[in-house]
């Protein structure tokens, strides 16, 4: 670690309203995401964050009443107007449900409300102007130079065939643009050697290669709990779980909805690990069905290395502005949960909707979270369904996603994968005492 000052930067929250392992859990992460060391000093500290109490003489940071002061001599000058470790805090310890089982509703942070990212980088830059830190240099630092923020590629395996009775179905009821056409183009794949339409993830592979990019699959493992699980084999896959084993691209769970608080997911992940041959690290809900910190538990207990479960399908943005990986913490545990939270930030269906997927109103909502990512260190994941590269049913899904792609890239983005975002935040975070 270098924080640019060669020694530990001391905290003292001993009235902060916050337990102190979550508070310990926070300033853990910011090092793990700033290699700012800090240690907790109840003394002599250099950071003191309270809601009451004398502050001691050394403070040269005061988080109080919600805010964030910086000190000199007896003067203190507002630097901050929110509390970057409550904002952090709250959002590592959310408790809520989602997806078909879940009468919670979550919706996206609003643009007045600091996101993870902006939090870690202004608490960062107020560490420097009080004179903790020789400089604030980059923001977050666990995304290598010169990028300054990140960007993951993702797709859920939801319909991997548009049957002749779907078409049919779909014809009838237009919930679909594809019409008639599409309805060939199934029968064609059904009575004669043509691929199916929604059979993409081949192509996937080729686009995305060929932009010297790779990105996640999440297969569901078969076993149907719900009513509205997918409802594909996973044999069907084989050609295509081994494509994408061969090609250095990334395999993930999709569980079923039924798994929302946990349940199954030990024999789910086994299914899907042994058919396919790999190792699986990765976990997304179905429909985004999950109840926090139940399914985290399960799954970190099942040996998953992270979960991707926030997220949006009628919109876009962060459940409580958490536009960074985190490691979850349960409250009723008071322990932090083994495993690493990544956000989804633009799923298709959430940015795209009813309206034209080429209109530039659509791109310019992504551009809009692009940028704001881009400006504070933060990770934009992008989740398309495989199915979304046929055109007659999704026209210009697949043109906006790569837009979106090449204008983070212009920005700077890193693209690693999910697994390497995991591995790499845990590591730091673990480094961290």
């Amino acid at each position: 670690m270098d924080s640019g000052a060669g020694a530990e930067i001391k905290y003292s929250s001993i009235r902060s309203g916050i337990s102190g392992s979550l508070t310990r859990h926070v300033f853990r992460y910011i090092s793990a995401l700033t290699d700012i060391p800090f240690c907790e000093n109840d003394a002599t500290p250099d950071i003191f964050y309270s809601q009451s109490g004398e502050i001691p003489e050394s403070a040269k940071i005061i988080i109080r009443g919600g805010k964030c002061f910086i000190r000199h001599g007896d003067r203190e000058r507002e630097a901050l107007g929110f509390d970057p470790i409550k904002t952090l805090a709250d959002a590592f310890s959310l408790s809520f449900g989602s997806g078909p089982y879940s009468q919670d509703k979550q919706i996206p942070s609003p643009p007045d409300q600091p996101t993870l990212s902006e939090a870690v980088a202004g608490f960062k830059n107020i560490i420097s102007n009080a004179g903790l830190t020789k400089s604030a240099g980059q923001p977050i630092t666990v995304w290598p130079a010169p990028h300054t923020f990140a960007m993951a590629l993702t797709h859920d395996i939801d319909i991997v065939r548009r049957s002749i009775p779907g078409s049919v179905r779909l014809l009838w009821k237009r919930h679909l643009p594809g019409g008639f056409m599409a309805l060939l183009d199934s029968m064609r794949s059904s009575l004669f050697d043509f691929p199916n339409p929604y059979d993409r993830i081949h192509e996937w592979i080729r686009l995305e290669s060929e932009l010297g990019l790779k990105s996640t699959f999440f297969v569901f493992d078969g076993w149907r709990q719900h009513a509205s699980d997918p409802k594909y084999k996973l044999r069907w896959l084989a050609a295509e779980l081994k494509a994408i084993r061969s090609s250095g691209f990334e395999l993930g769970l999709h569980t079923s909805i039924g798994c929302h608080a946990g349940y199954h997911v030990p024999e789910s992940k086994k299914t899907l690990a042994d058919f396919a041959g790999i190792g699986i690290s990765g976990i997304r809900p179905h429909y985004l069905s999950a109840f926090f910190p139940q399914y985290w538990r399960a799954a970190a207990v099942s040996g998953f290395a992270y979960s991707s479960s926030f997220g949006f399908d009628e919109e876009i943005g962060f459940i409580h502005g958490t536009d960074l990986p985190i490691i979850p913490f349960d409250s009723e545990a008071d322990s932090p949960v083994d495993l690493v939270e990544i956000p989804i930030a633009i799923m298709d269906c959430g940015i795209i909707g009813n309206q034209d997927a080429g209109s530039e109103a659509v791109f310019e909502k992504g551009r809009r979270l692009i940028d704001r990512c881009a400006a504070s260190g933060g990770l934009a994941v992008l989740d398309w369904h495989e199915r979304t590269l046929y055109g007659r049913d999704y026209p210009g899904w697949g043109i906006l996603y790569f837009k979106l792609v090449e204008y983070a890239r212009s920005r700077g983005a890193y693209f690693p994968l999910m697994s390497d975002i995991a591995e790499s935040i845990m590591a730091r975070f673990k480094g961290r005492l």
